[in-house]
Parts: C-alpha cells; structure tokens; sequence
C-alpha cells in the first residue's frame, strides 16, 4: 500500500516533528527492551512509531482505521483497533494487558475534564511496573504552531483540534492524579516539547 502521513493533514514540517517524538520516546524506553506489550493511543494515520519499536506485541488505537491499512499493519505485526476518544475514554482492554503504554502528542486532543479519566484507564490496563510515555507540545508554544499552521508549513487539522496546553507541572499533576509512582518529565527540540514517563505502582 501507498504509505500515507503520519499525522491528518500534512505540513512539511509535520514528518520531522514526529521523527524527534518517536526519538525521544525510543530513547526512555530502550532500557526496557525487548518490551512485551505496548499499546500506542493515537497511533496516527500510519503506525510508523510501532514499526521501529522492539516490543513482541504490538497494538496501536486510533480513531478510524481503514481495512487496508489494518491488514498492511498485520503483516508487520501490529494489531490496529478502532476507537474514537472523544466518544469514550473508556479503552476496550483488560486490566492489566500491557507493560507498555505511549501516548505521543495526544493529550493535548483531548477535552480536559475527560484527561484523568484516560489517564486512570491507561494505569488500569497498565501491569504493575507497566511504563507510561508521553509527549505534549510546551504551553508556551501553542501561539506558534497556529502561526505554523496557519503558514501551511504543519498541519492545520492537528492543530485546530488542540483542546488544552500543559506545562511540565501540569504533566506531572495530571499523571500523578491517576496513581502512577515514579514520574519523570523533561522537554525537547529546544523545550518546545515536553516528555513525560511514569511507572505503576508494583503490588
């Protein structure tokens, strides 16, 4: 099949963008390999973070998911299920199913009162030890990408649908509200991202 982009929309910015997201995500969880059985929220119009990631199973949840693309992500060994979160946060795993979690650049498309209630799903379909990682753009950039977007030079779509912005403190107070232990936060690409990762409590 045509390989299509990455994000809705297309920016040529857009494709380096989610490079230094996947490479910062790859990075924090490189000491974990082989992981076991990541779940990626929000795996885009094309799984191309799940592809390089060294996990046995693989799962990647997305809004729509055509059944060409699902069959093309079979064949590399990734499970692509459909499911609207702005419908329902509720996500259609069993407790405790991955050891992996990512969310890259999704938080910020999320209505904000519905954010703890993603973030307390994640931590029940979490194993205890189960890793959580993260990306969000920087609050103080939200200004830039519409400027950005408006340019043309990243995608407008994903931007318009932006529904809140978040400081590392924010990150930090949101992931901590679901219950997760250990949490650590930093930024990237000259702190104009923020990264996040937090591990479940151990019985």
């Amino acid at each position: 099949m045509t390989t299509p982009n990455v994000v809705r929309g297309y920016g040529p910015l857009d494709k380096l963008i989610a490079r230094l997201r996947h490479g910062i995500a790859y990075r924090k969880l490189k000491p974990y390999y082989p992981l076991q059985c990541c779940l990626d929220i929000g795996s885009g119009a094309y799984p191309a973070f799940l592809i390089d990631l060294q996990a046995r199973q693989k799962f990647g949840l997305e809004k729509s998911v055509s059944e060409e693309l699902t069959r093309h992500a079979a064949s590399m060994g990734i499970t692509l299920v459909e499911h609207d979160l702005s419908r329902s946060v509720k996500l259609p795993f069993e407790d405790r199913f991955f050891d992996t979690v990512t969310m890259l650049a999704v938080i910020e498309h999320i209505e904000p009162p519905a954010v703890a209630m993603l973030l307390s799903e994640v931590y029940r379909i979490l194993r205890p030890g189960g890793r959580l990682m993260m990306t969000t753009p920087a609050a103080w950039t939200d200004a830039l990408l519409r400027g950005l977007a408006f340019c043309r030079l990243i995608s407008r779509e994903e931007i318009d649908d932006h529904k809140d912005t978040f400081t590392q403190t924010k990150v930090k107070t949101c992931i901590a509200g679901a219950g997760f232990d250990t949490i650590t936060t930093g930024s990237f690409e000259c702190g104009m991202n923020l990264w996040a990762f937090a591990v479940k409590k151990r019985d």
